[in-house]
């Protein structure tokens, strides 16, 4: 209740029209609630408040800076994505930047966003683009950099610039090749995926963590985060996580044109995909496969956020 009561104060505040010295106080204030909550998520693992009250601070913070542009000019803040690394573990500075995806809540929303992308490749409005549709998994993102086909480093996102190296731990991963041997395989090439926790695995551990007396973990994906950023590689092991692939960063050569041929490599070359991931031509198609997954979202089991 306290957390609906604050994102209604803000939502009121920020239809208002203050003058600069207050635009600015309300400005700060929006910030410093989002930083909050981005430090218990991804930092302490342990969040307050529900994925959709941030989603709906964030949404909060972005229209009233597309208000008052000029504010958004003394904060970086703004453009921040997740947290940042521990000082657990080693760095990783990032050769291409991890960043975050932008939301969409309505479908008029979906119909903008590919007007924009007609308008970007100078196309018409009816042209045929292919997009590739698959579930938001709801779990720690990760960047696994291979060297002549070795698994050299794997990071964490951290704030999207540098993260963390977790490459002993991510080596007791299932879904997760040591080496490849292909021979289209480029001499140096990211994968980029999402760590994730099973539902059954985590309704498991916590059976465990009860009936040794210790306090049950929040949900799967802050467990997740949590086991993966262990000191002891063994703790992670017994989590038994998993990985999904669904990007690159960089990479010496690129041995494919679209996005769903590089799925088709990523499974050919060892790679966990998605199995919801689907082509598609349209609008139609993109509101097909999101009631989809909607109708199965339950049975899954893995959590996801979009």
């Amino acid at each position: 209740m306290e957390n609906n009561n604050k994102i209604k104060k803000f939502i009121e505040l920020t239809s208002l029209r203050f003058d600069q010295e207050n635009s600015h106080k309300l400005l700060n204030e929006l910030i410093n609630e989002i930083k909050l909550h981005d430090k218990m998520y991804f930092n302490n693992d342990s969040p307050i408040i529900s994925d959709g009250e941030y989603d709906e601070l964030k949404k909060i913070l972005l229209d009233y800076t597309k208000r008052y542009p000029e504010l958004s000019m003394s904060h970086s803040y703004i453009d921040n994505v997740g947290s940042y690394p521990s000082e657990k573990f080693a760095k990783v500075l990032h050769s291409v930047p991890m960043l975050s995806l932008s939301n969409i809540f309505k479908n008029s929303e979906l119909v903008d966003f590919i007007n924009r992308i007609n308008k970007f490749l100078s196309l018409s409005s009816n042209s045929n683009i292919e997009f590739i549709a698959e579930p938001k998994i709801d779990g720690l993102s990760a960047s696994l950099k291979y060297v002549d086909g070795e698994l050299l480093v794997a990071s964490t996102r951290g704030d999207g610039i540098q993260g963390e190296n977790v490459t002993e731990n991510i080596l007791t991963l299932s879904g997760i090749p040591k080496s490849i041997k292909h021979s289209d395989f480029p001499s140096i090439f990211e994968v980029r995926g999402e760590v994730y926790m099973c539902r059954d695995d985590f309704f498991e551990l916590n059976e465990k963590m009860i009936l040794n007396g210790k306090q049950p973990y929040v949900n799967p994906r802050n467990t997740a985060s949590g086991s993966l950023r262990q000191i002891d590689p063994e703790v992670t092991r017994s989590r038994n996580l998993h990985f999904f692939a669904y990007a690159w960063g960089e990479a010496s050569d690129i041995p494919f044109n679209t996005h769903y041929e590089m799925i088709e490599a990523f499974k050919k070359w060892g790679f966990d995909i998605n199995p919801y991931t689907k082509v598609c031509h349209s609008i139609e198609d993109l509101l097909g496969v999101y009631e989809d997954i909607n109708i199965n979202r339950s049975n899954l089991n893995y959590d996801i956020d979009g």
